[in-house]
């Protein structure tokens, strides 16, 4: 057989079983929405993004529970394959359920979609269901207690913020480590305030935030065996952005601050950091190389040092906007930074 005949016969093999094993990813019985989940990231890592729409149509009303994630999922793949009138579409049905996208038309992601006149009407009734949904929502927390917990000793407490359109589970699956686990209560804190309708986002200079964080702390303190000498408050991203300024403005008495690649609050007053200085608060900041908030970052870093806040900044190579791959340890030197223990113990 002539070579070129043969790869020929060989590509067209590989064309067919790969066809074929996709039409049984639509037709297989999954087990749960996570192996959905898989399955359409990696054909969005392939840019397989019409075999991803006909997944999801293939699998509604099997995780109704998941209905939404699926939705957001539609919408995302129809904006990647340029589908933009059927985007609006599944917008427009999810906001007959009720659900809502966190749609800003001034994002560079719906662009495309400032052409249609309908895309105002869109944007609309997204905004309402949101403020509706606010109104109603509420500032949540979840314990986690250190292993051989017991009322009869004192431990320190971390306070960790999720990012910007994220949530207490997303937050959990980052912020572990071996001193979490022995030592530390950690408190996971959830924002009020929706992006769309299952992730959310702080506000520095929130009052409604700052209010209800207040709340949560003294809960925390009546409730739980708290060293209140050993406090530290953490977040990423927006949330490290509220972390300091829950820190630096005195919402909460900390100990210190540990920003994950944050922003710059809006009310970061040199009088606000020298009086932080007075109460020993200290810095400790992580970001990446090619974060977009590193000038923030750095900008924070020549105050404290201008107004002797003790502080450490970490810059990673390579890194951008999120967590480092050995998180864990990082965790536990930021602690170990932040907190005197032999003052303490």
């Amino acid at each position: 057989m002539k070579p070129l005949i043969l790869l020929a016969i060989i590509a067209a093999s590989i064309l067919t079983l790969s066809l074929g094993l996709f039409g049984q990813d639509l037709q297989q019985d999954f087990e749960s929405y996570d192996q959905i989940r898989d399955s359409l990231d990696s054909l969005y890592d392939l840019e397989k993004y019409a075999q991803a729409i006909d997944l999801i149509k293939s699998v509604y009303g099997l995780f109704p529970e998941d209905d939404f994630e699926l939705t957001r999922s539609h919408t995302l793949f129809c904006r990647m394959a340029g589908l933009y009138e059927v985007c609006m579409d599944v917008f427009e049905a999810g906001h007959k359920k009720g659900y809502f996208y966190f749609i800003m038309p001034g994002m560079k992601k719906y662009e495309p979609f400032t052409e249609f006149e309908r895309f105002d009407d869109v944007v609309t009734e997204d905004a309402r269901l949101r403020e509706e949904a606010n109104k109603e929502s509420k500032t949540l927390m979840e314990v986690e207690t250190p292993q051989g917990y017991s009322p009869d000793r004192q431990y320190p407490l971390l306070i960790v913020l999720h990012g910007g359109g994220s949530s207490i589970d997303r937050a959990k699956k980052h912020w572990h480590s071996a001193k979490l686990r022995n030592e530390y209560i950690v408190a996971f804190l959830q924002s009020y305030m929706h992006m769309d309708l299952i992730t959310y986002g702080w506000r520095t200079s929130d009052q409604r935030a700052q209010e209800d964080i207040k709340k949560i702390y003294d809960e925390l303190i009546n409730n739980y065996s708290i060293d209140t000498a050993r406090v530290v408050v953490a977040g990423i991203s927006a949330g490290g952005s509220m972390a300091l300024d829950l820190a630096i403005n005195k919402i909460i008495p900390v100990a210190g601050v540990f920003g994950v690649c944050p922003g710059k609050p809006q009310d970061f007053e040199p009088a606000s950091l020298d009086a932080a200085r007075r109460k020993n608060v200290r810095a400790y900041i992580l970001g990446g190389e090619t974060d977009f908030y590193l000038s923030s970052q750095n900008e924070m870093a020549k105050a404290f040092k201008t107004t002797r806040l003790k502080y450490e900044q970490v810059v990673i190579e390579g890194l951008g906007h999120d967590y480092p791959e050995d998180f864990s340890t990082w965790i536990d030197t930021a602690l170990d930074f932040l907190i005197d223990y032999e003052k303490h113990m």
